[in-house]
């Protein structure tokens, strides 16, 4: 067998290993990330009824203050993005309780409908233009402020809960939409 075609074979194998490595990594920090953050793609919903619409994790206690669904473009002439269903926009009340400064981050947040479907944060144009203020920066300790996060569901749906963390890897709180 000729040198070359003994490469071929070599680089042919090691193409597979690496294709073949990297579907079982995909893989597994998908299940790390479902196991860190405790979520999925269909939940069992809490019981809204038991719900607050306040709810601490970590540094953060979080208190949603209004839900409103039906909207479907966010922005002005200049800077929007249309709903590919429609948005949900959420306000809520972000607040401190910790004794350093800390990030918040807008892609952690999740919404759930009454099925357990859930929704990630809006993190376009949408979510850039309603989180311009608070998301992505320090909030120094007992300060507090109120924001929006954007969902973009299917027209229709009607949130019931939000899942809202204190970083990308805390396990988050629950709590009912007003």
């Amino acid at each position: 067998m000729k040198a070359r075609h003994i490469v071929l074979i070599v680089l042919g194998a090691t193409a597979l290993l690496c294709i073949g490595g990297g579907i079982v990594l995909a893989g597994a920090f998908n299940a790390a990330d479902e196991a860190v953050n405790g979520d999925s793609p269909v939940v069992e919903p809490e019981k809204v009824e038991e719900l607050s619409t306040t709810g601490r994790d970590g540094m953060f206690e979080f208190t949603v203050e209004s839900m409103e669904c039906g909207i479907p473009e966010i922005g002005d002439q200049y800077w929007s993005e249309t709903a590919q269903g429609e948005f949900c926009v959420a306000t809520i009340r972000v607040t401190n309780v910790g004794d350093e400064p800390r990030m918040l981050v807008a892609d952690s947040q999740k919404a759930y409908d009454a099925e357990g479907r859930q929704f990630d944060a809006d993190d376009s144009v949408a979510g850039i233009i309603e989180n311009q203020e608070a998301w992505y920066n320090d909030l120094n300790p007992g300060n507090s402020v109120v924001t929006e996060i954007a969902f973009d569901v299917p027209e229709g749906t009607q949130l019931t809960q939000l899942k809202l963390h204190d970083d990308f890897f805390s396990g988050g709180v629950i709590v009912k939409v007003p």
